[in-house]
């Protein structure tokens, strides 16, 4: 699997996100806002700089190319952008994942701290990471379902224990 610009620019991100706000999680009980808002900050601002940048790679490049290294008028530049549908992908993502995780803390499933978690998480996990299970709409699915298949086990082991210790009392 070969780097790229979004994992450059997402990943440790990402790693700064889980690190600090596990630490808070596990010392004071809650994620702040202000890590959710630094992430949220930072992955809507790369979207937005790199739909800016689609539309003006192409002018930039020919300048560059042409007139600040004069290069030949017949040659043609390498112009390096990211393709809007990619960049729509990420956001339908991220909107789905927001929509879910709200439903689930409306639901009870999840406290507040954690649903916007998995949406920064969404939001700044590249595409290409769900790539042995892609679902098109909303590929986080499968972080979801590897979050709640952890807590389903933890749950399972207490209801394991609590049994264990009902039989043998008898």
């Amino acid at each position: 699997m070969t780097f790229n610009i979004f994992d450059i620019l997402f990943l440790p991100a990402v790693f700064f996100i889980g690190l600090i706000t596990s630490y808070e999680d596990v010392k004071y009980g809650k994620v702040r806002n202000k890590w959710i808002k630094l992430a949220l900050f930072w992955g809507l601002a790369v979207i937005i700089f790199f739909y800016l940048w689609y539309l003006i790679a192409a002018p930039v490049s020919r300048f560059f190319y042409f007139q600040v290294l004069g290069q030949p008028a017949d040659s043609s530049p390498a112009i390096f952008t990211v393709l809007p549908i990619y960049l729509s992908k990420i956001v339908l993502n991220a909107a789905v994942s927001l929509v879910v995780a709200f439903l689930m803390w409306r639901a009870g499933a999840w406290a507040a701290g954690d649903a916007k978690l998995f949406f920064v998480y969404a939001l700044l996990l590249p595409l290409k990471y769900y790539w042995k299970s892609y679902l098109p709409i909303f590929p986080s699915f499968v972080l979801l379902i590897n979050i709640l298949s952890l807590f389903f086990l933890i749950y399972c082991s207490g209801l394991f224990s609590i049994m264990l210790n009902i039989f043998t009392k008898r």
